[in-house]
């Protein structure tokens, strides 16, 4: 029988992503004096990404199969992007936070309700 390799990929992003996840609501500490947050507001329903380490950063969505159903980059002079939900479905999803600047990316657990 054979396996079908993109699954065999998406079964192993999966499990590093879930390895590597922090539970969602924490912060996660950059610096001594810097942290990144990334949260789900419940008000507008987006995901908010603080990241005052940098405001250089690229962002990437997956869902729980691995599938990268978001990429953004924030290039702005703010250290915080808001990403609007109202197009996936409600479900747990993986934010990967990436510096540019060659630091160590970040993946966070939310859930969209």
């Amino acid at each position: 029988m054979k396996v079908d390799a993109d699954m065999n990929i998406r079964f192993i992003v999966l499990i590093f992503f879930l390895v590597f996840t922090v539970a969602p609501g924490f912060s996660l500490e950059i610096s001594d004096e810097k942290e990144l947050t990334v949260f789900v507001d419940r008000s507008t329903g987006e995901i908010i990404v603080n990241n005052p380490a940098t405001t250089n950063y690229e962002i990437q969505l997956f869902d729980l199969t691995g599938k990268e159903v978001l990429r953004s980059s924030n290039n702005q002079e703010t250290s915080t992007t808001r990403i609007q939900t109202s197009q996936l479905r409600k479900g747990i999803y993986l934010v990967r936070v990436i510096p540019v600047n060659g630091a160590s990316p970040i993946t966070v657990k939310v859930m969209i309700r």
